[in-house]
């Protein structure tokens, strides 16, 4: 349909407006009650009068780097109404101070906390908390502000779009603007985000849409003019859970709330506080009630119940065979009060409690690992498990019964279901069957679960659940030398050496790899090199090569290295080195160029040796010392000095007290050069 031209053409009037003529006025007292038109107030740097916010006080303002602000400093806050209030500056970002500033005013408790300290924090929160907003708008003199608005706070027109024509002529709709959904939400994708313990709060939108709760509108359960807090009557006093179809006592499905838990709402436990947004009464219990229903019955944590995408993390979705949905955690649904209340619970008689809570348990399931604990190397693997139930009743059932795996971000891999199920009173199920899970599949914790529920009514009755544990796979270099310990004489000779790299990560890579020799005077030759190769889930590459030390060149420790990088992000994989010694005939050397080189007389005696050996050696000029032990793969075991020495001779003992039989390198590095020299202990 077509709108006339005058409706398109409306501009903002602002909210008294609305109360002009008399119009709404009963609406726009309850309105101007409500949080939302304080959800931004611009004070341009004068103190605001009392009487800015209904119920609240004007706000104090945070010490930064040692120092009160004044209202001068200030042009801009942010809430102020019910749950916090932040600042911004006279550039328009917002007021973060640096690190242990506590720049948060948090009203429901009373107390300063921190927010971003030391980051330079823009305003781009204006197109929830204004009127009117465009991302190519300019507010001028406040560059750190992130687009335009008309008017300051959501008012009026937020919702229902400019109304300059509406004004003049009722007959002239308006409009309509902002739904409560483009603004209750936190992610694009309706993920929810987790963060510190707590879902943050404003997602209530995808809430109601990842819990099942898809056909709910928000004025069901709202008066959407008026604050749900302050007891103003945002939630109708006529209205509860049992206002909705299937929400009211019927046959068949035993309610007893009142029997058990006498004076407890529905929505203590199917909408606890969940949810932050100032701060937390404990460590489930937060200040905002969630918009989740469901709850998972499972002995898990929270924390158990999410995934990582990023530096961001999610809440996961469990399946259920209407679908996957979210739901909320036993730690949140049931802990979160019996900290406070003197009846203190763990999780698992939560978990316990929570089966068939509002009917009586019927049915009983056990799923077991054939043998526990299930352990799948990083090349994957099969695990068998029983799957066993049985009607304790005396009368006939219909059930839906299923088994799933979830892998360790959350997603539903793999189930087994069987619906609408008739079993006879006394009547057994059983399956016997086995699972694989492939070097392709996420490296950590799968949880294998099971779950019976009644058809009809779909309340659980038991579940049950272990845990498999995939190894992490990697990307690992194998680089060591044929013969080990490489010793070359003063004539010169050759080496041969292996380099093996095998892919044993959940997916392909594109890799650069490549070997390095490095001699005494810090000189780099490559051994082996390739760009850009592809490496398939399970391959390996393996290559071996040779390597010529002439006559002439330098004597004493050279150090060769194996390196395999990401093609794109450049990030190291695995490296992985083995070191060599040329020995030499005098001591003194050259460098490539004619440079001479000192190198001192590094003695070990006795040698061979079995507890302990004397090391010694001699300086012309007093120089920084590092004398340090190696094992014949290049693996430091020891660093017996690291520290400055004057000239002259000097002795070290060295214990081999934690060291096996077999042949070690001593290598005393100085100002100038280092020297090698090898030993054997003998036990």
């Amino acid at each position: 349909m077509l709108l006339p031209a005058s409706v398109l053409a409306q501009n903002y009037s602002g909210d008294l407006s609305c109360l002009g003529g008399m119009c709404h006025s009963d609406k726009y007292v309850e309105y101007k009650n409500s949080g939302h038109p304080h959800q931004l107030y611009h004070n341009n740097g004068y103190t605001p009068p009392s009487y800015t916010w209904p119920f609240t006080s004007v706000p104090p303002l945070p010490t930064v780097n040692g120092l009160p602000l004044e209202w001068s400093d200030v042009h801009y806050v942010i809430g102020n109404y019910y749950w916090k209030a932040r600042f911004l500056d006279e550039t328009g970002a917002i007021i973060t101070g640096e690190s242990g500033d506590m720049t948060q005013w948090n009203l429901q408790f009373d107390n300063w906390s921190s927010y971003h300290p030391g980051e330079t924090m823009q305003y781009d929160c204006a197109p929830c908390h204004t009127t009117g907003y465009t991302e190519y708008g300019i507010m001028p003199n406040y560059p750190n502000i992130v687009g335009g608005w008309y008017l300051d706070g959501v008012q009026c027109e937020a919702c229902h779009g400019p109304c300059s024509s509406h004004v003049v002529n009722s007959a002239i709709l308006t409009p309509g603007g902002l739904e409560c959904g483009e603004c209750h939400y936190r992610d694009r994708q309706n993920r929810l985000i987790w963060q510190d313990g707590f879902l943050l709060d404003r997602q209530e939108a995808v809430e109601l849409y990842t819990g099942g709760m898809t056909e709910i509108a928000c004025e069901q359960c709202h008066e959407p003019h008026r604050s749900t807090v302050y007891d103003l009557g945002g939630i109708p006093s006529n209205f509860d859970c049992s206002s909705c179809d299937g929400h009211s006592p019927e046959p068949g499905k035993k309610m007893y709330m009142d029997q058990v838990m006498e004076g407890v709402d529905c929505i203590d436990c199917h909408m606890p506080y969940m949810d932050i947004s100032a701060g937390s009464v404990n460590q489930y219990k937060a200040d905002v009630r969630s918009h989740i229903y469901g709850i998972l019955p499972l002995p898990i944590y929270g924390y158990e119940n999410t995934y990582q995408i990023g530096d961001t993390t999610y809440w996961q979705l469990t399946y259920t065979p209407s679908g996957d949905i979210a739901k909320i955690t036993l730690d949140y649904a049931c802990l979160g009060c019996h900290i406070d209340n003197g009846i203190p619970l763990t999780i698992e008689e939560a978990a316990e409690m929570a089966q068939g809570f509002h009917v009586e348990p019927l049915v009983s399931i056990n799923l077991t690992a054939a043998n526990p604990p299930v352990i799948i190397p990083p090349d994957g693997g099969s695990f068998d498990f029983s799957l066993n139930g049985q009607n304790n009743q005396s009368y006939e059932l219909r059930i839906d019964f299923w088994s799933d795996i979830t892998d360790p971000n959350g997603i539903v891999t793999d189930h087994i279901l069987f619906t609408d199920i008739t079993l006879q009173p006394g009547e057994t199920f059983y399956i016997d069957s086995s699972y694989a899970l492939s070097a392709a599949a996420e490296e950590g914790a799968h949880m294998y679960r099971a779950y019976v529920q009644e058809h009809v009514w779909q309340e659980l009755y038991d579940h049950d659940v272990f845990a498999v544990q995939k190894q992490p796979g990697s990307l690992s270099i194998d680089f060591a030398p044929y013969n080990p310990p490489i010793l070359i004489p003063p004539e010169g000779g050759s080496f041969d050496f292996n380099l093996t790299i095998a892919n044993n990560q959940t997916g392909g890579l594109r890799i650069n790899y490549w070997a390095e020799i490095v001699d005494p005077a810090g000189l780099v030759d490559t051994l082996i090199s390739a760009a850009d190769t592809t490496l398939q889930i399970g391959s390996i590459i393996q290559l071996d090569g040779q390597y010529s030390l002439p006559t002439g060149t330098l004597a004493g420790e050279y150090t060769c290295s194996a390196f395999a990088r990401d093609q794109i992000t450049l990030e190291l994989y695995d490296q992985e080195s083995f070191y060599l010694e040329k020995e030499g005939n005098s001591s003194v050397v050259t460098t490539s160029d004619g440079a001479a080189i000192e190198m001192f007389e590094l003695n070990v005696y006795p040698n061979p040796f079995n507890a302990t050996t004397v090391l010694s050696y001699q300086l012309h000029v007093a120089s920084m010392v590092n004398l340090a032990i190696y094992d014949i793969y290049g693996r430091k075991v020891a660093e017996l000095i690291n520290s400055q020495r004057g000239a002259g001779v000097h002795q070290v003992t060295f214990d081999s007290d934690m060291l096996s039989s077999g042949v070690y390198v001593a290598r005393l590095t100085t100002n100038q050069t280092q020297q090698t020299t090898k030993f054997v202990l003998l036990k």
